[in-house]
C-alpha cells in the first residue's frame, strides 16, 4: 500500500507496531463478512481491519524544526488510503536525535521517533533500545514481493521460451520432412541425371566417331567430284574435236593458248599447295580444339552443372543445421531458466518458511506486547501518583533547604545537643537569643566565611603539591624520551651511514661516500655538560652527503654534482635506508634515465642482489635492467587507451632497442 526509503523502515515499524499488516477495507460490513467467512472455515490466527468509513483522520500540522519532519511526508501511497496513513502517522515526526525529539515533543506535542527506532511520546514516555535490523519485517516483505515478481517474470519468460521452443521444434520437423522429400527427389534426379549423362556421353562419343569418319569421306567425295568434273571437261573437249579436221601441228594461236594455260596451271598448283597446307593446319587445329572440348570442357560443364544442382541441397542442409543449432540454444536457455526457476522456488520456500516463523514470533511478541501494554497502563497510573507526591515533596524539600541556608553553618558543638528534647532545645534557643541581642553590630557570617576560606586554602595547597609532583614526573619522562630519541637517531644514522658507504662502493667501484650529521652552533650561549647531554638532540639540523667518484681524498656535496651523479647518490641513499627497514616490494619509475651504461649495470646488479628478500617493479627504456629481470610487461598506447601485456625477454629487448633507435 505504501513505499518509503529504507532509512525509514525502523521508524515505520516501531510506529505501526502490530498495525503494520492490518487489512484495509471500505467499510465495517466488508470486515464482518470476511470475519464470518473465516469463522465458517474455522481458520486459526488473528486478523485486524482498518474500515475506511470508521477512521477519523487527524488534521495535518507542520513541523517547525530543522532537525525533524513528518513521517508521513517520507511515504508514498494512493490518495484513497490517505485517511489510514493520517490516522496512524498524522501526529508522528521523525527526528535526527533523541534530544531533538524531546524538544519537539514538549514544545509542539508531536510523537517523535528516530531513524534507529527510539520513540519519544508527547506524554513524556520514552521507548527504545536495540533493534535487530536484519529481521526487519518491511525488508522481508519487500524481498518476498520482489521474489514473487521475479518468479512471475521467469514464469512468463519460461512460457515464452516453451512456446518458442515448440514453434522451433515444429519448424524443425517441417524442415526435416521437407529435407527428406528433397533428398529423395535429389537422389531420383541424380540417378536420372547420371543416366542422361551416360547416354549423352555415349552419343557424344558416337558423334565424335562419326565426325572423324566424315572428314576423310568428305575429302574423298570432293576429290571424286573434281575428277568427274575433269573427266566431263575432257569428254566435252574430245567431243568437240570429233568434228574438226586432224592437223599434224598446233596453230600459233593454240600454242599461245597452251603456253598460257600451262602458266595458269602452274599458278593454280602453287595456290592449291598453299590452300592444302592451310587446310591441313586448320583441320589439325580443329581436331585439337574438338579434342579439348570433348575431353575437358564438356566434362567440366557437366561437373559444374552437378555442383549447381547440389548447391540448393547444401543450402537447405545448412539452413537445417542453423535451425538445429538455434533449437539447441533455445533448449539450453530453457534448461537454464528452469534451473533458475527451481532455485527461486527454493529461495521462495525458504522465505515463506522464514515468513511463517517470523509470523509466529510476531504473534508471540504481540501477546507479550499486550501484556506489557497492560502493565504499562498500570504503571502509568502509579507514575502519575508518584509524580504528584514527588512534586509535593520536592517543594517541601526546597523550603527546608532554604531555611537551612538561612541558619548558616552549624557550630562545632552541635553534636552535644543531639540528645536534647524539643522543650530543652527551645529553652536553650531562647537563652541564646537573649545573649545575641547584646551583639547586634557583629558580622554573623564572619565565622562561616573564615571556615570556607580555610577549606579552600587547604584544597589549593593539596592541588599545588599534586601539580608539582606531576610536573616532576613529566620532566623526568621528557628527559628519558629525549635520551631514547637521541639514541634511536644515532643508531639509525650509524646503520644508514654504514649501508650507504657499502652500497655506494658497489654502485661506484673505486668511489667513496659517507653521511654527515649536521648540527647547529650557538655562539652566544655555552651550555653546561649536563645540559649538552640532555639537549644534544636539539642541535641536529639535518644530514649531509659527501661523495667522491674518483676515489681521491677530495669529496663533494650534492649541489656540486651533475644530474646523473645526483640520481646515483639518491639511489644509494634509498637502498641504504631500505636495508635498515626493508619493505615487501618496491616500485621504481625510470630510475636509470639519467645514468650511463656502466652505472645502469651497477644499479641492475644491486636490484638483483636485493630481490632475494623483496620484489622490485621497475619501468625502463634501457636494456641493462632487463638482463636480471624475471618477468616482463609491455605497455602500448592504442586509440588513446593504454594496454599492458606479458611479453618475452626477446620482445622486451626488441621493444627497448626499437625505442632507442627511433628515440
Amino acid at each position: 500500500m505504501f513505499r518509503c526509503d529504507k532509512a525509514y523502515y525502523q521508524a515505520v515499524e516501531v510506529t505501526t507496531g502490530n498495525r503494520l499488516f492490518y487489512h484495509v477495507v471500505d467499510d465495517d460490513r466488508i470486515a464482518m463478512k470476511i470475519m464470518k467467512e473465516i469463522n465458517q472455515q474455522k481458520l486459526l490466527g488473528e486478523i485486524n481491519f482498518f474500515p475506511l468509513n470508521r477512521l477519523i483522520a487527524r488534521p495535518r500540522r507542520e513541523v517547525n524544526d530543522p532537525e525533524a519532519r513528518l513521517l508521513i511526508d517520507g511515504m508514498e501511497y494512493e490518495s484513497i488510503y490517505g485517511v489510514v496513513f493520517r490516522h496512524i502517522f498524522g501526529n508522528v515526526a521523525v527526528v535526527r536525535s533523541m534530544l531533538a525529539g524531546n524538544r519537539l515533543a514538549k514544545r509542539e506535542g508531536f510523537d517523535c521517533v528516530t531513524f534507529e527506532g527510539d520513540q519519544m511520546s508527547r506524554r513524556g514516555e520514552m521507548t527504545g533500545g536495540f533493534l535487530d535490523v536484519k529481521r526487519s519485517r518491511l525488508e522481508l516483505y519487500s524481498a518476498v514481493q520482489q521474489m514473487h515478481a521475479r518468479k512471475v517474470e521467469f514464469e512468463e519468460a519460461l512460457e515464452k521460451a516453451v512456446h518458442a521452443s515448440n514453434d522451433k521444434a515444429s519448424n524443425v520437423e517441417k524442415l526435416r520432412m521437407e529435407v527428406d522429400t528433397l533428398e529423395r527427389e535429389v537422389l531420383y534426379l541424380k540417378d536420372k541425371h547420371r543416366a542422361a549423362s551416360e547416354k549423352k556421353r555415349y552419343l557424344s562419343h558416337q558423334l565424335q566417331q562419326s565426325t572423324k569418319n566424315k572428314e576423310p569421306k568428305v575429302g574423298q567425295c570432293l576429290y571424286l567430284k573434281n575428277r568427274i568434273r575433269e573427266m566431263e571437261a575432257t569428254k566435252e573437249s574430245l567431243q568437240r574435236q570429233l568434228g574438226t579436221p586432224l592437223l599434224s601441228q598446233l596453230s600459233d594461236e593454240e600454242k599461245n593458248m597452251l603456253d598460257q594455260l600451262q602458266e595458269d596451271i602452274k599458278g593454280k598448283k602453287v595456290r592449291l599447295d598453299s590452300v592444302s597446307r592451310s587446310r591441313a593446319e586448320l583441320e589439325s587445329t580443329k581436331l585439337r580444339l574438338e579434342n579439348q572440348l570433348t575431353t575437358n570442357l564438356h566434362r567440366k560443364r557437366e561437373s559444374l552443372q552437378s555442383k549447381i544442382h547440389d548447391i540448393s541441397v547444401d543450402e537447405k542442409r545448412n539452413h537445417l543445421q542453423s535451425e538445429m543449432a538455434e533449437l539447441k540454444s533455445v533448449n539450453n536457455r530453457l534448461s537454464e531458466i528452469i534451473t533458475r526457476l527451481s532455485e527461486l522456488e527454493e529461495h521462495l520456500g525458504e522465505f515463506e518458511v522464514s515468513d511463517e516463523k517470523l509470523t509466529r514470533e510476531l504473534e508471540d511478541c504481540q501477546e507479550q506486547q499486550k501484556d506489557l501494554e497492560a502493565q504499562v497502563a498500570d504503571f502509568s497510573k502509579q507514575v502519575d501518583l508518584i509524580c504528584t507526591k514527588q512534586s509535593a515533596m520536592q517543594t517541601k524539600r526546597e523550603e527546608i533547604t532554604k531555611k537551612i541556608r538561612e541558619l548558616g553553618s552549624l557550630p562545632m558543638d552541635s553534636k552535644n545537643y543531639e540528645s536534647y528534647s524539643l522543650k530543652q532545645l527551645d529553652k536553650k534557643l531562647g537563652e541564646a537569643l537573649e545573649q545575641l541581642k547584646k551583639y547586634e553590630n557583629v558580622n554573623k557570617k564572619a565565622l562561616d566565611q573564615f571556615v570556607q576560606a580555610s577549606g579552600q586554602k587547604e584544597d589549593l595547597a593539596k592541588r599545588m603539591d599534586e601539580h608539582r609532583a606531576n610536573q616532576k614526573a613529566i620532566s623526568d619522562l621528557l628527559t628519558v624520551l629525549d635520551q631514547r630519541k637521541y639514541e634511536a637517531i644515532q643508531l639509525t644514522f650509524k646503520q644508514v651511514s654504514k649501508n650507504f658507504h657499502t652500497v655506494f662502493e658497489k654502485l661506484v667501484p673505486g668511489g667513496y661516500g659517507s653521511l654527515v650529521m649536521r648540527v647547529s652552533h650557538d655562539e652566544d650561549s655555552q651550555p653546561s655538560q649536563d645540559q649538552s647531554d640532555l639537549h644534544q638532540i636539539e642541535t641536529f639540523t639535518g644530514v649531509g652527503i659527501r661523495v667522491s667518484f674518483t676515489g681521491t681524498s677530495e669529496t663533494r656535496e650534492m649541489q656540486q654534482l651533475s644530474g646523473g651523479q645526483k640520481s646515483l647518490v639518491a639511489l644509494a641513499l634509498i637502498f641504504a635506508i631500505q636495508k635498515c627497514d626493508p619493505a615487501p616490494f618496491y616500485l621504481f619509475d625510470e630510475i636509470d634515465a639519467a645514468l650511463d651504461a656502466q652505472h645502469r649495470k651497477a644499479v641492475a646488479d644491486m636490484i638483483h642482489e636485493l630481490s632475494e628478500n623483496a620484489q622490485f617493479i621497475t619501468t625502463t627504456f634501457r636494456p641493462e635492467l632487463l638482463d636480471s629481470a624475471e618477468k616482463y610487461y609491455g605497455v602500448r598506447f592504442r586509440n588513446k587507451v593504454s594496454h599492458i601485456d606479458i611479453v618475452s625477454k626477446e620482445q622486451a629487448f626488441d621493444f627497448v632497442e626499437d625505442d632507442q633507435t627511433h628515440g
